[in-house]
């Protein structure tokens, strides 16, 4: 269960960052973030007053769906695993969540 969710949320996660990373570059908001660190809390604003609950957290995800149109070449889990790997990672969110 472990490397599911290792896989599902750390290995898939540095793609995303990756591309966010190529798109704060591209439109030029990373260097402008570099030299002024003052307008960052304006367009990053902190969360940290919010309490979130496992309700929440589960409906802010896009879970997978079964598109046969969908042509996803980076994607090399079959819906079986994808579907065991969400699973997993539901349970995880309001197991964990009560324990917090």
């Amino acid at each position: 269960m472990d490397k599911l969710l290792l896989h599902a949320v750390i290995v898939r996660t540095t793609r995303q960052v990756k591309q966010l990373r190529k798109g704060l570059k591209e439109t030029l908001v990373w260097p402008l973030l570099k030299e002024r660190s003052d307008i960052i809390p304006l367009m990053f604003p902190r969360a940290s007053d919010t309490l979130y609950t496992s309700p929440m957290i589960l409906e802010r995800i896009t879970w997978p769906t079964l598109n046969v149109e969908e042509d996803d070449d980076e994607d090399d889990c079959s819906l079986e695993t994808k579907c065991r790997i969400t699973g997993f990672f539901r349970t995880f969110i309001e197991t964990h969540h009560q324990e917090c």
